[in-house]
C-alpha cells in the first residue's frame, strides 16, 4: 500500500456520557485534590477517563456549596 501526504485535518466524533464514577483522589491536605473521573455511556462501558484538579479558591471552597 502506498500513502500520499495530505494537509492535516480533524475527524470529530461525539460520545454521549450518561454516567460517571470517581475512583481516585490524590489529596494534598489544605492545598489541592486531583480527582480521577471515569465517564460511562448508556451501556455502562467506560468511554473516557478525565482528571479534575481542585486548587486555590476552588479547593478552599470545595464543600461549602452543594
Amino acid at each position: 500500500m502506498t500513502t500520499t501526504n495530505i494537509q492535516p485535518f480533524n475527524i470529530v466524533s461525539t460520545t454521549t456520557i450518561t454516567g460517571f464514577g470517581i475512583d481516585g483522589v490524590d489529596l494534598q491536605v489544605f492545598v489541592s485534590a486531583k480527582i480521577r473521573v471515569n465517564l460511562f455511556n448508556s451501556a455502562g462501558t467506560r468511554v473516557d477517563i478525565r482528571y479534575v484538579m481542585l486548587e486555590g479558591d476552588d479547593y478552599t471552597n470545595w464543600g461549602n456549596n452543594d
